[in-house]
């Protein structure tokens, strides 16, 4: 799974002659691989792993961690929540962002967002 999010930040300043306005806008692209069958329960091991980069084109200084649990199972029934393995849920117009199972502050924070503009899920099918 990965996300997208673009965030516009702007800056006013005030000029004698006429209003400036500086517009930027960031991407910013994270993602979970999750090894395991997609169903209601979750296995935790060593092979899944979060990733982030900083941009598009981003693939020299891409981010990653490995999980850092093995053989715990995390049951998905039980929540009113689209998961898309154990970092991002989504409910309601929230993304819930965990990355406790990481123990890593470096890919990604604990936070609370608004879903993201673009959500894409890949399944990888080895022959």
């Amino acid at each position: 799974m990965s996300l997208t999010s673009r965030n516009a930040q702007s800056t006013n300043w005030d000029n004698p002659g006429s209003q400036k306005t500086l517009s930027q806008i960031s991407t910013k692209i994270y993602g979970e691989y999750y090894s395991g069958k997609i169903d209601s329960v979750w296995k935790a091991t060593t092979e899944n792993f979060i990733f982030s980069f900083a941009n598009d084109n981003d693939t020299k200084d891409m981010k990653i961690c490995r999980m850092n649990y093995h053989d715990v199972t995390y049951n998905t029934s039980n929540y009113k929540k689209l998961c898309f393995g154990f970092a991002f849920k989504i409910s309601r117009q929230h993304l819930y962002i965990n990355n406790s199972y990481y123990n890593d502050d470096n890919v990604l924070k604990r936070m609370l967002m608004p879903v993201p503009e673009e959500i894409e899920v890949f399944e990888i099918i080895s022959s």
